[in-house]
């Protein structure tokens, strides 16, 4: 009896597009008082979009020009590859940094284009520890060089002393770094992640920061409430910062 209890069941979940190898794993099932899940493809669609640009002066940016520094900053501090092929964009990598060069696309600055000019010089990846990546780029036109990195807000803005304001190179105050992050924080409570950007090393400048959202899956807000009322906890588990997994939790 037991068998076939276990047989239809594993009929049942086939119908809904979930595969049983075992019949005693319905058991397991059974007794599951805990579902740990990702966010990012899970209980997101995994489908990023670059939503606003914002620069050092906290305004976000309307007009892009392939001279500006931020916009090599994300251009190049960027491992993904985008490439045209019979018209329609094909694109291969993180997709945070998919966004950013997809974006620059749609407004006319192609990377391929600017790779003619500058070229890498050092590229120091992205890692858990410092949470940024760092690249160093030459000039070949000019020549001169220049040092670029992206990562986590708090982690650049930390670093850097200066920002720009209308073309001038102005000192990063405290009290600007803290009304800075708390734009950062309020853009994350809204459910969008944030990349910030800056130039140099010692003297680090600041450079600005761009959103990103990825929309809940629609089913996730039904699915949920469900295990709930199975008497099911869900933890969610994510790199995000805690403003953006509040937003989607």
């Amino acid at each position: 009896v037991l068998t076939t209890i276990l047989a239809l069941s594993v009929r049942k979940l086939s119908q809904k597009k979930v595969v049983i190898r075992r019949l005693g794993s319905i058991e397991n099932i059974g007794n599951i008082t805990l579902i740990a899940t990702d966010k990012t493809g899970t209980l997101t669609e995994n489908k990023l979009a670059l939503r606003s640009v914002f620069g050092s002066n906290l305004k976000e940016k309307k007009r892009f020009s392939d001279s500006e520094v931020l916009i090599l900053a994300m251009l190049f501090c960027n491992t993904a590859e985008v490439s045209t092929v019979k018209g329609r964009l094909v694109s291969s990598g993180d997709p945070l940094e998919i966004a950013l060069i997809k974006f620059l696309h749609n407004k006319g600055i192609i990377r391929e284009k600017l790779e003619k000019e500058w070229v890498y010089r050092k590229i120091i990846p992205f890692n858990s520890r410092d949470k940024k990546m760092s690249v160093s780029l030459y000039n070949r036109k000019e020549n001169f060089e220049i040092f670029l990195s992206k990562g986590a807000p708090e982690v650049i803005i930390k670093d850097c002393k200066w920002f720009y304001d209308k073309g001038k190179k102005l000192l990063l105050s405290q009290e600007l770094k803290e009304k800075i992050l708390a734009r950062v924080k309020e853009e994350m409570s809204k459910g969008y992640k944030v990349l910030a950007f800056s130039e140099g090393g010692d003297e680090t400048v600041f450079l600005g920061f761009s959103t990103f959202y990825d929309p809940p899956r629609k089913s996730v807000e039904k699915a949920l409430k469900r295990a709930k009322e199975l008497g099911i906890k869900t933890v969610m588990i994510t790199g995000d910062s805690k403003e953006t997994a509040l937003s989607v939790g």
